[in-house]
């Protein structure tokens, strides 16, 4: 009897602990990106960056309690984000301004963030799980 207990608690736990070993690793799409953001801050206001920075597919920018946010997506394949990623540089295209600072890029993707924009954290962990 003491056999068949272990069997299932240990079969149980097959099972699980690739559950829970997987959880925090759920890659999510740029639209889970921005319906996170809005969850997180009900008052922040949204809009979209249009054709702004050279090469991008889709942009938002974000401001809650003063602060700026600003997400990016772009084709990943594409030689502008190529250039992008290996410069560590997005253009602003009507000014020519170069953005660096607080600037992370990641498959595909660019955010500017300070460090205290609030839930920084929690955000910059959301920005790690985008496929």
């Amino acid at each position: 009897m003491k056999t068949k207990k272990f069997l299932a608690v240990l079969l149980i736990g097959l099972f699980i602990i690739p559950l829970i070993a997987c959880g925090g690793n759920k890659t999510i799409t740029s639209t889970d990106f921005e319906g996170e953001i809005i969850s997180m801050y009900p008052k922040t206001t949204e809009s979209l960056v249009d054709n702004e920075v050279e090469g991008l597919k889709m942009g938002f920018q974000f401001i809650t309690d003063g602060k700026n946010l600003e997400f990016y997506e772009f084709d990943k394949n594409s030689k502008e984000y190529k250039k992008i990623e290996k410069e560590g540089k997005l253009t602003i295209k009507e000014t020519g301004e170069k953005i660096t600072k607080d600037l992370t890029i990641k498959n595909g993707y660019a955010i500017v963030i300070s460090k205290d924009y609030p839930k920084y954290n929690e955000i910059m962990a959301l920005f790690k799980k985008l496929e």
